[in-house]
């Protein structure tokens, strides 16, 4: 799974998105870091050691793991929209 969503993820990011976003008011903005808008290239991690190694590889961990398992929508743009970068 989790190799299924850094696949994802990476080429949701090679072509256009240099950004995580949250859906305004989600739940999963509590494990999304503290700039719910956007995320620095940085703080994007592909490998999956990071994951529980580094603070910024748990914070993107933890926050595609709420948006790819949420149903939460707002305004026409799910958690889901979010996660892909797509608004």
């Amino acid at each position: 799974m989790r190799r299924f969503v850094a696949a994802v993820l990476a080429g949701a990011f090679l072509d256009a998105a240099h950004a995580i976003l949250v859906t305004p008011a989600s739940p999963c903005s509590v494990s999304c870091g503290n700039v719910l808008d956007s995320t620095t290239p940085a703080d994007v991690q592909c490998d999956e050691n990071a994951y529980a190694s580094t603070s910024s590889g748990v914070v993107f961990s933890n926050c595609v793991r709420c948006e790819l398992g949420s149903n939460f929508q707002r305004a026409g743009q799910t958690d889901l929209d979010a996660m892909l970068c797509e608004s």
